[in-house]
């Protein structure tokens, strides 16, 4: 299942690790500090407008089905993530990915 964010842009809603919203997430200067890091290492994308929240998403890898499970890597890399800010309310996309959740199980 995929989570339409508005603009022609999706995410699958495996990858969502957490939706936060910006007004109370980034008080805090740990919030704000990672926002910062991640947008200099190009990991931030935006769909142009002022945001109100921001996704973390795990980045999948070619042919990786199991993103979400953690598999031994050389030299004991992470996983990557990707940001992305989103002019949307936190409510609203917790509200859609609710949807899509009470969908698979009216099924």
């Amino acid at each position: 299942m995929f989570l339409y964010l508005g603009d022609g842009k999706y995410k699958r809603r495996a990858d969502i690790i957490g939706i936060f919203d910006m007004d109370t997430a980034t008080v805090s200067s740990v919030t704000r500090r990672f926002l910062s890091v991640n947008e200099r290492k190009g990991r931030v994308e935006s769909d142009g407008e002022l945001p109100k929240s921001f996704l973390l998403c795990v980045q999948r890898e070619e042919g990786d089905k199991k993103s979400r499970q953690t598999k031994k890597r050389p030299n004991g890399q992470k996983k990557e993530y990707s940001v992305f800010l989103s002019r949307l309310s936190s409510t609203v996309l917790a509200a859609r990915t609710a949807t899509i959740r009470n969908g698979i199980e009216e099924e």
